[in-house]
């Protein structure tokens, strides 16, 4: 059978497959989609195929082969694109300057110590058990991958528990604010990273990394107000969805050319948009609907490029990448509870309420995987991936229970 047509019917299958997930199950087992996806993944990569025709000695030709590799591998960078920018696209000015100083001092702290303990602990098991695979660079770049995704959150399970509840409270509020505040921020240390990492820009120019992350928050900058032109009176949905698709594709490929994070370049970009359009709910509520159709289209390309390695080096690292994100958070929490001037904002117990992950930590991970290669990488992303499913399994209960305990879902 043509590839190309596999592919098409792959995808036809894949669709149905999330319409059938999403109106059956509900929430039953819809909470398992995600491994659905990812297990659709695994069954269309290379490796399996290769794998059952070694097994059964058939002969199939995998979907994600060399001829269409590229191709799906620029699907999945427009992914990572939009991820970005709705994350911006949701960093009102307006909405952060009424937050309240504790939110912030909440999001500072979880952000700083998550990094520095999950990192810092890394950093040391690195050192020891893989010093003599892995370069100094690689155990510090590793450990601060591993931090980064740590300290990332999702709203996506606050969202689902507001939808289903009657929720009003203050923790629920600080669950809702700081999400957005660790995500921008969080995105903007990978744009970052990804500069220290690739060691250059594509081009024959001379910047030093911190010269080109300016330079590159500079570029989107005005690659934002250009488009808010564009767009600046623009109110019929489907417009703006084609604008919206045009001004991810323009800047993944600028950040392909330059050697930037494609995460990076449109959360600058759907900043800007989000913060000066009318129709700034509007778009919001677009990528809302596009959310679930691109988690699982991210899902699935994963689950295609999955490599464990070492089967008990990936189980030790996920076992102690949930257990002690899962410490760390509740730390997180009581810290930020004592130092807080106006302990109303939250309880000592918030922290119990950070543990949700979700699409931005699946590509803040694959957009490592895609420019940073290390003989450890892949137990990495496996870790990081998998984690963020069972995060997001265990998570809803998780806060909901909190939230009953603290009296703000009635």
């Amino acid at each position: 059978m043509d590839t190309s047509l596999l592919l098409i019917l792959l995808i036809i299958l894949i669709f149905l497959t999330f319409v059938l997930i999403n109106r059956r199950l509900k929430e039953r087992l819809a909470i398992f989609k995600s491994f659905i996806f990812i297990l659709i993944g695994i069954l269309i990569s290379e490796s399996f195929i290769n794998w059952v025709n070694d097994i059964f000695r058939m002969n199939f030709t995998s979907p994600t082969s060399d001829e269409l590799l590229t191709r799906i591998d620029l699907i999945s960078f427009v992914v990572l694109g939009f991820v970005g920018f709705s994350t911006g696209a949701r960093f009102r000015i307006k909405e952060v300057l009424k937050y309240s100083l504790e939110h912030f001092k909440l999001s500072f702290i979880d952000i700083l110590f998550s990094i520095l303990l999950m990192g810092g602990i890394s950093f040391f098991v690195f050192q020891i058990f893989f010093s003599h695979i892995l370069s100094f660079e690689n155990i510090l770049i590793n450990a601060m991958i591993l931090g980064i995704a740590s300290a990332t959150l999702s709203l996506r399970i606050s969202d689902k528990i507001k939808n289903e509840f009657q929720v009003k409270g203050e923790n629920f509020n600080a669950l809702c604010i700081v999400p957005k505040l660790n995500n921008f921020v969080l995105i903007s240390l990978v744009g970052l990273l990804t500069i220290l990492t690739t060691h250059s820009p594509g081009l024959n120019i001379h910047f030093t990394p911190t010269e080109w992350f300016l330079v590159s928050i500079l570029g989107g900058l005005l690659f934002g107000f250009l488009f808010f032109i564009f767009i600046e009176d623009e109110t019929k949905e489907t417009n703006l969805l084609i604008s919206l698709l045009g001004i991810v594709i323009f800047a993944v490929g600028i950040a392909m050319y330059f050697n930037l994070s494609p995460i990076f370049l449109n959360l600058i970009l759907g900043f800007v948009i989000g913060n000066t359009v009318k129709s700034k709910e509007l778009i919001m509520n677009i990528l809302i609907k596009l959310e679930d159709i691109f988690y699982a289209i991210l899902l699935i390309y994963i689950g295609s490029v999955l490599e464990i390695n070492n089967f008990w080096i990936f189980l030790a690292g996920m076992v102690s990448y949930l257990t002690l994100r899962y410490l760390i958070k509740y730390f997180n929490g009581f810290v930020s509870y004592k130092i807080a001037f106006d302990k109303s904002k939250f309880s000592s117990s918030i922290g119990k309420g950070l543990t949700a992950q979700g699409l931005v930590t699946l590509a803040i991970a694959l957009n490592f995987l895609q420019v940073y290669d290390n003989p450890l990488i892949n137990i990495l992303f496996s870790v990081i991936v998998f984690s963020t499913l069972i995060n997001e399994l265990l998570s809803k209960k998780i806060i909901k229970d909190l939230l009953i305990d603290l009296n703000e879902i009635r």
